[in-house]
């Protein structure tokens, strides 16, 4: 009883990790073209990726975009309204979505590394600012000495403990973001709170690409 207790709970383990393992395949998938990406859609696609680790850490996420001058506060697993599937940038999905992911990484890294863990949470907000798109990640986890700050998107670059980070991911997702997508990536510190605000190009409806 003891054995098959075990094996059935390494059985669902297991289909647990190939499922994730799918999910990764997927979301990476490669383009060799330029494609229109819409952005609530890709953030939340990544939250669902990282949100039930945050949850089990304890730590409180959130989507929040503004469109219209209408707020949306978004459950990442309910459907997207149709007219922030407006909000649409040109780039790879792939790259773009290593990029998010990268972010929320190491926000989440950036939590884990406090002392007190009470009240952690990273917080994302979407909004169009004339022709732009601001994506802002605010979390309120370790932050960035201001003397580091010119230089936390430099390779190989890390104020992460031996063993902990390779100073590539920042340096990656700004070259993403800037060479392929036209765009900027800027990092600033408020009190507590650590800002990383990607902006980009809002593409043009109805337009084709490739």
């Amino acid at each position: 009883e003891y054995l098959k207790n075990n094996v059935n709970n390494g059985m669902v383990l297991l289909k647990r990790m190939s499922s994730i393992i799918d999910d990764f395949m997927n979301y990476f998938s490669p383009e060799t073209e330029m494609e229109k990406i819409e952005i609530i859609e890709v953030l939340s696609e990544t939250f669902k990726l990282v949100g039930s680790e945050m949850s089990l850490k304890g730590i409180s996420y959130s989507l929040t975009c503004k469109h219209k001058n209408k707020n949306y506060r978004l459950d990442i697993f309910s459907k997207i309204p149709d007219e922030l599937k407006e909000i649409v940038v040109l780039g790879y999905e792939g790259e773009f979505k290593q990029v998010i992911l990268n972010l929320m990484h190491n926000s989440l890294d950036a939590i884990l590394e406090k002392e007190e863990q009470y009240s952690s949470e990273l917080r994302v907000f979407v909004k169009i600012v004339q022709d732009m798109v601001l994506i802002k990640f605010i979390d309120n986890g370790v932050g960035i000495d201001k003397a580091n700050l010119s230089r936390i998107f430099e390779p190989y670059f890390t104020t992460k403990e031996e063993g902990k980070g390779t100073g590539i991911g920042l340096y990656m997702s700004k070259n993403i973001v800037e060479k392929h997508m036209n765009g900027s990536i800027k990092v600033v510190t408020n009190r507590e709170y650590k800002i990383f605000t990607i902006s980009l190009p809002l593409a043009k409806l109805g337009v084709s690409v490739g």
